[in-house]
């Protein structure tokens, strides 16, 4: 009797694996379908991006300008860090702005 109990505990186990093996895929592949961007959502990531990046490179070039004009190398990463945090706001903002705007 305990042998074919252990039988079907074997067999439950297996199909509870593929069950939960299934699941994932499911899970996986519509994930996969959610996870694809079309043309309009790039083009609104890149022109953010790009803002985000001028705010940054300009920020960068003006801690250079200040550590030339011997400054504090503290002021130089204050306003480094600064602009890097403008630059990712202004990311965000734009990104959102394009995406109401439609």
């Amino acid at each position: 009797m305990f042998h074919i109990f252990h039988r079907s505990s074997k067999k439950s186990i297996i199909l509870n694996g593929c069950i939960r093996f299934a699941e994932k895929q499911s899970l996986k592949s519509s994930i996969a379908t959610e996870m694809i961007t079309d043309e309009r959502d790039q083009l609104i990531e890149l022109k953010s991006m790009r803002i985000g990046f001028v705010a940054s490179s300009i920020g960068f070039i003006i801690g250079l300008i200040s550590l030339a004009l011997n400054y504090s190398p503290v002021v130089m990463m204050n306003i480094v860090f600064l602009s890097f945090g403008i630059g990712s706001l202004l990311d965000g903002c734009i990104q959102l702005y394009l995406y109401r705007r439609g």
